[in-house]
């Protein structure tokens, strides 16, 4: 049975003012290193793919599909009464509304509330902080530390998927949740922080801790209950900035994936600014390296070739080099080339089960990728990114791999 947790109140939302879209400024310093606000890193004249995107697929046709089915099987539940109702209806002059529920209106940005269709509920299934593996302590905002952070739910979620079922897939009030910690916010999670002077070293480990992917097992105790996450899970796992990634293809041992720390150029520590993800074939996990650009302090790196200006990698960093140097470009030039890729993930193979080398490579192109759509079949599966434009992976990689293939 999932162990009680106490809930503690929602964050307040930031202070919202005009930053070029109508985020947070917070948001995009730290979400994306206020990436509308750089130099343009692809200078190219090549078409952009979202353009090409926009084009042809709109996002109620892609409601229509497969994939939207699995969009909008969501946390949420709705009511008894509400499944015996009669389907939403949208805005089409009486059309049936494909999404199946009534879609919510627009919302100003400075409404600190979370807002459901109507008919449907919510409730926390796992916050920040939360007990995840064992020994991990209650989560205390006053008596954070780096071991404790390790154990215990990741921040800021991005990507989530529900895999029905127990371990077996017996179940169908029993499942896993896969869960993308993208980034951190500083200034929210530690009590008394000095914006001007940026993090401590402590801080900075802490936040590093609280980067990656967090894999629980939930449970429910009905179609119309609420899902909750079993503190004691086997299954349940904290993936962070020091998890080991085997380097699978073409780069794996490639001189530039080689630093002092790892002379062999085959296991990067960490996965951070995880952004959308997917489900493989196979049952594996793939999260997206967004943008990494934004954790390393360039300042006064030489690039000869213009590659840091080609990924964006022309600032102070995020104050992470204080805790461990590799965050430095003049200290490790190639810790840099081991972040914007698509990791792979086996959320039914925890630690400490034995780990196999696979048979195949998954490969892919490095850029800074944004998402991994699903697929039904093992046959190719394209990616984007937002420095290059194409991905393929088609076949099983190892419980934690890093896809990986030739810088383009």
């Amino acid at each position: 049975m999932p162990a009680p947790t106490t809930r503690r109140s929602l964050l307040p939302l930031l202070h919202v003012s005009e930053h070029l879209t109508n985020r947070s400024p917070r948001t995009c310093r730290y979400r994306c290193g206020d990436q509308c606000a750089q130099p343009v890193p692809n200078t190219s004249a090549n078409e952009y793919f979202g353009d090409m995107v926009a084009a042809t697929v709109s996002r109620r046709s892609v409601l229509q599909g497969a994939t939207g089915a699995a969009v909008v099987t969501s946390l949420a539940w709705g009511t008894a009464e509400d499944a015996a109702a009669a389907p939403g209806r949208g805005h089409g002059q009486g059309r049936k509304n494909l999404a199946g529920f009534e879609p919510i209106p627009p919302t100003p940005n400075h409404v600190d509330d979370v807002i459901v269709p109507a008919g449907y509920a919510w409730a926390p299934v796992i916050s920040w902080g939360d007990p995840v593996e064992p020994g991990a302590p209650d989560f205390d905002v006053d008596a954070q530390s780096v071991e404790a952070q390790k154990g215990q739910a990741g921040y800021n979620a991005d990507y989530l998927a529900l895999r029905r079922g127990g371990r077996g897939g017996n179940s169908a009030n029993k499942g896993l949740i896969v869960v993308n910690n993208e980034y951190t916010n500083p200034e929210l999670m530690f009590p008394g922080y000095d914006d001007a002077a940026g993090p401590t070293p402590e801080q900075a480990r802490i936040e590093m801790a609280a980067h990656g992917m967090t894999i629980v097992e939930v449970s429910r105790t009905g179609q119309f209950a609420p899902w909750t996450y079993d503190r004691d899970g086997a299954r349940n796992r904290r993936i962070h900035t020091w998890t080991e990634f085997a380097v699978d293809g073409p780069a794996a041992g490639a001189t530039w994936m080689r630093t002092s720390a790892d002379p062999s150029g085959r296991t990067v520590l960490g996965t951070l600014n995880n952004c959308a993800g997917g489900e493989t074939p196979w049952g594996t996990s793939l999260s997206g390296e967004e943008n990494f650009n934004q954790y390393f302090n360039s300042v006064g790196a030489p690039d000869p070739g213009k590659r840091l200006a080609r990924y964006g990698i022309a600032s102070a960093g995020r104050g992470w080099e204080r805790a461990e140097d590799r965050f430095l470009v003049t200290a490790e030039p190639n810790e840099v080339n081991r972040f914007g890729w698509i990791v792979e993930v086996d959320p039914e193979d925890p630690p400490p089960s034995p780990s196999s080398t696979p048979p195949w490579a998954a490969s892919s192109t490095r850029g800074r990728p944004s998402g991994w759509p699903p697929t039904d079949a093992p046959s190719p599966t394209w990616a984007t990114t937002s420095a290059t434009t194409t991905s393929t992976s088609s076949c099983p990689g190892t419980p934690t791999a890093r896809a990986s293939g030739p810088t383009t």
